[in-house]
């Protein structure tokens, strides 16, 4: 009896911590914030939010975040949405692969 007690109480609490690790690091690739400054590179459109930048951000050079050139309907919506005075976004990024962070999706609020 003890032992199937301690067996189920083992795999309950893995079975939590696993969700709370899976849970913490989706949090690590996006964030949601109002964008507060825009401003257009070679590489695409660079983009900042008033509440900093996602986990896997870190480092990116003063907060900008990079939507690349080739995605222009991410481009259209947020310049869209940035002229229509509706800037509410959440920002789901990528790994940063150079010094910018990548944007890989945009989910505007509104």
């Amino acid at each position: 009896m003890y032992m199937e007690y301690t067996v189920n109480l083992r795999m309950m609490l893995l079975t939590i911590s696993l969700f709370f690790s899976t849970f913490s690091h989706g949090a690590e690739s996006y964030l949601t914030g109002n964008i507060v400054n825009i401003t257009a590179v070679e590489q695409g459109m660079l983009i900042m939010l008033d509440t900093g930048v996602p986990g896997n951000c870190e480092g990116t050079p003063y907060n900008w975040m990079l939507i690349k050139q080739e995605h222009t309907v991410m481009i259209s919506v947020t310049l869209a949405m940035w002229m229509s005075g509706k800037k509410t976004f959440t920002v789901y990024t990528k790994e940063r692969a150079s010094s910018f962070c990548e944007v890989g999706q945009i989910d505007p609020a509104e």
